[in-house]
């Protein structure tokens, strides 16, 4: 994937906050020499991707660096020509032969906002709520879900109005 270099601006954040990624991989129990480099292509993953927007948080940073430098250490990546945020340079780096496009970032921040979504609600739901979206998750029929939990089809549509409605709040 080919990255634009970091902005003036995304340099300075990232160098204030390069700590991160010492602390992913001593919390991952990562070897640093031989993980670093992939981390650190995570880390500038997500300064790239939280840059796309206005506003963040450094606690939302620091969520989102963790899941694109746990990515990054998971995929099977080519040569790098940087392993650390010292080589960066103005232009690009190669990581591999996609680009990371604005169609490309939306459908990240869209996944990621999807995953969010989901463990607020599974952290919110009932028992039987959790099993309803299970079902559903797996592509299990509406009919065969109403038989398999023992309920009529207006406690089926109350138990997805209430999830519908607990997903617009935290959306």
């Amino acid at each position: 994937m080919k990255v634009k270099g970091l902005t003036n601006k995304e340099r300075v954040f990232a160098e204030q906050n390069s700590n991160i990624i010492s602390e992913f991989l001593v919390s991952h129990h990562c070897d640093y020499e031989e993980s670093y480099g992939d981390a650190a292509i995570g880390f500038i993953r997500a300064i790239k991707f939280c840059f796309r927007f206005s506003s963040f948080t450094k606690e939302q940073f620091a969520d989102i660096a963790e899941l694109f430098m746990e990515e990054a250490l998971t995929e099977q990546l080519s040569p790098l020509e940087i392993i650390n945020l010292d080589d960066v340079v103005e232009e690009s780096y190669c990581m591999d032969e996609n680009e990371i496009t604005e169609q490309t970032v939306e459908i990240a921040a869209e996944q990621f906002m999807k995953m969010k979504l989901v463990e607020h609600l599974l952290m919110t739901a009932a028992p039987s709520e959790k099993r309803i979206m299970e079902l559903i998750y797996a592509g299990v029929p509406n009919t065969q879900i109403l038989y398999s939990q023992g309920i009529s089809q207006e406690e089926y549509e109350s138990i997805l109005s209430n999830i519908r409605s607990r997903a617009c709040i935290a959306a």
